[in-house]
């Protein structure tokens, strides 16, 4: 596996599936492990400056247990993954 030296941006084109709303295209940024954090994906609109950050370990369980068909924990503290 290739490890992640710098900051990867990808822009991803949306949609439109209703004719009302149109949305913005995405920004996917990836960024690198460093010193004690784990590698992280950051997923937001074209045009915020920040969004919601999640690590990629998180985001690999997060996809098994919807593959496997697990339901998604509930509650404040069972919603916390990996």
């Amino acid at each position: 596996m290739t490890t992640l030296a710098r900051k990867v941006r990808r822009v991803v084109p949306v949609t439109r599936d209703d004719y009302r709303r149109t949305q913005r295209p995405l920004v996917v940024l990836l960024h690198p492990a460093t010193g004690d954090s784990l590698a992280e994906i950051e997923i937001r609109e074209l045009g915020r400056r920040k969004g919601p950050r999640i690590s990629i370990a998180r985001l690999f369980t997060m996809l098994h247990r919807q593959a496997a068909g697990i339901p998604a924990p509930k509650g404040r503290r069972a919603r916390r993954i990996g």
